[in-house]
This record gives structure tokens, sequence and C-alpha cells, in this order.
């Protein structure tokens, strides 16, 4: 007990509080019960329709029922070993954008899993780990910055299927067209 009154009483007080907060609100977890067991590092999660969807490695993508654990289903969106650090949803689609380029943005039907790739970065610094609907008609997506530190940001308009993405030199966006198979 002698350290705390080497300590000034500005560290010591909040120091005895953080431990106090500690103490006082941590949980316990009683059980704890795994609902997947694959080869796969997930790295994005939705919830919709009491269902765990998630992508990660290996182009997996997928769900998990809350109620039934058993009930799973997992598809394979390329035959790429692509990794997935994003999911967003809106109401009919789930979307996803793969981290290596190209980057393949790809949407998933939620009641049938039928994905098609809507849009296709090459630019080689494409590294998209952030995806988010601000409405249901309009998407960002966020790629980490490039070497001279221009972040990449591409927003998506879902109502006539359009894509933006920012000039590396300011924030000025540039129309770009979405692949065919958006049709």
């Amino acid at each position: 007990m002698d350290f705390l009154f080497l300590l000034p009483m500005k560290k010591t007080l909040p120091l005895l509080f953080s431990l106090l907060g500690v103490f006082t609100f941590s949980q316990q977890i009683e059980s704890f019960t795994t609902i997947l067991n694959d080869k796969i590092s997930i790295r994005a999660i939705e919830i919709y329709d009491n269902k765990v969807w998630y992508s990660g490695t290996d182009s997996k993508f997928g769900f998990v029922d809350l109620k039934h654990p058993k009930k799973q289903r997992q598809i394979e969106l390329s035959d790429k070993k692509l990794q997935f650090r994003t999911l967003a949803q809106d109401k009919k689609y789930f979307y996803t954008i793969n981290i290596e380029s190209p980057a393949y943005f790809f949407r998933i039907n939620k009641s049938n899993l039928k994905h098609s790739i809507i849009f296709e970065d090459t630019l080689k610094t494409a590294f998209y780990d952030a995806l988010h609907f601000v409405n249901e008609n309009k998407a960002f997506a966020l790629s980490d910055p490039d070497k001279d530190g221009n972040a990449r940001i591409l927003q998506y308009n879902k109502k006539n299927n359009l894509f933006w993405t920012n000039q590396t030199n300011g924030l000025e966006f540039k129309k770009r067209r979405s692949c065919i198979c958006c049709k």
C-alpha cells in the first residue's frame, strides 16, 4: 500500500475509480456456445431476419440462424479466394467488397442468395474495408489511403445504379459506369 502514497493524488483517484468501474460494471459470461465451426476468418457481420450474416476469407458468405443454430447456409461468391472485410444491407440485398485489387463489389439477394458483381475497381491501391448505406439509395465505400495519403471514396447510387469515385487530388467525384451484369 505504500506505493499509493508515492503517486500524486491526481493520479491515484482516477486509477481507483477506473478499477472500481471495471469491477462494478464487468459482466460475467455464464456459458458460451459455438454456433459456427469452419475454417474461415469472419471480418464482417450483419443481423437480419434473426440470423447472423457474415462475410470473410476464401470468398465465403453465409448465415447462422440465432434461434436454430443448426440452420446454416454458406456459399462461395467467387472461385478466386477473395477476402471480404465489409458487409452492408438494404431491404432486398447484401453488399460486400473484397480487399484485394481488383476490388469486386458483390450484391447478394436476401431471398435466394443469387449474387452478381455490380462494380469492379481496378485501381492497384483499392483496399475497401468499409461500406455503409446512408439511406435506401445511397452508400459509401472507403478504401485505405494510398502512398500519398489520399483515401479512396466510392459513392453508390442504387436508384440509377451509378458509381462515383473521388479523384486522387481531392473530393471531386467522377461518374463511373457499373458492370454490364447489373441490369
